[in-house]
């Protein structure tokens, strides 16, 4: 949304996306660089879409409950639920429950939490959250549930399920209520709770069920639950159901490389264990 915006403002760039979009896909990016003048020129347009071609950086999109959009740069969240705000005219303070949305950025912290290790994790992501919980925006929620898989990782289950818990207390009305159950089921199921994984994840493998048409946001959360719901089902022997479940999630749902990677590891381990499986 942050680039579309940005080529909204500037139409002419239109004309550059078609050799950025073949650069950053090619298994030889130097053959689509034909020559220095279109390598400086593709260098200026990745730069221009990150300061907007004005100066400045891409702003914050800070969406009220009233419809009104404001740009500018979320700066934390005070201990009152006031969204700290820099805007071209000044700083403000803005009440989170008079906010909808926000669109921006996600931290370098959270970049460097998604390829580190528990350990690394807690350390980064712990003081930033502690900064901006509340703040309605996608990364903090994904901050959230990157914090609460690593305390899985360490073995510390009460204070993951408090971290997911929290995740459905200030965010369970933007939608985010079902990866609740979900990290919560996985957790049940690594302590070898299976039936009570099941309870958690069942209603959101129903959901899933009622429509198929889905947002990005719900497809993310249905990818991991059908994985889940999958090795539940290995569990109770029912590897027919389990490989319709791992399909699910390779197919309708496919969210994440890592998440289609082990869907298709379980599907073929599934039907190397048992040569003529099939789906029901």
């Amino acid at each position: 949304m942050l680039i579309k915006r940005t080529l909204f403002k500037h139409p002419l760039l239109w004309c550059l996306v078609s050799d950025f979009n073949q650069f950053v896909t090619s298994s030889d990016p130097r053959r689509v660089l034909k020559s220095p003048f279109q390598t400086s020129v593709l260098f200026l347009f990745v730069v221009g879409l990150y300061w907007g071609l004005d100066g400045t950086a891409i702003a914050d999109q800070i969406t009220k409950q009233d419809g009104s959009v404001l740009e500018g740069t979320v700066t934390g969240v005070s201990a009152e639920g006031q969204v700290q705000v820099t805007l071209s005219s000044g700083s403000v303070a803005l009440p989170i429950n008079q906010l909808k949305w926000i669109e921006m950025a996600a931290p370098a912290a959270v970049n460097e939490a998604r390829s580190s290790g528990p350990t690394q994790v807690i350390a980064v992501l712990e003081p930033l959250i502690q900064s901006y919980q509340g703040l309605p925006a996608d990364w903090i929620v994904e901050a959230m549930s990157l914090l609460a898989d690593a305390y899985a990782e360490q073995n510390n289950y009460e204070k993951s399920n408090e971290s997911f818990q929290q995740i459905a207390k200030l965010y369970g009305d933007y939608g985010f209520g079902d990866l609740t159950k979900v990290g919560m089921a996985k957790n049940s199921l690594k302590q070898g709770h299976p039936d009570q994984a099941l309870s958690l994840v069942q209603p959101v493998i129903d959901e899933a069920h009622k429509s198929m048409s889905h947002s990005e946001k719900e497809n993310r959360i249905y990818s991991s639950a059908f994985i889940l719901y999958g090795q539940i089902l290995e569990g109770q022997n029912s590897a027919p159901e389990a490989l319709s479940a791992y399909l699910t999630s390779l197919t309708i749902f496919a969210h994440s490389p890592d998440e289609v990677h082990i869907a298709q590891q379980k599907v073929d381990e599934l039907r190397a264990a048992h040569p003529n499986l099939t789906a029901p």
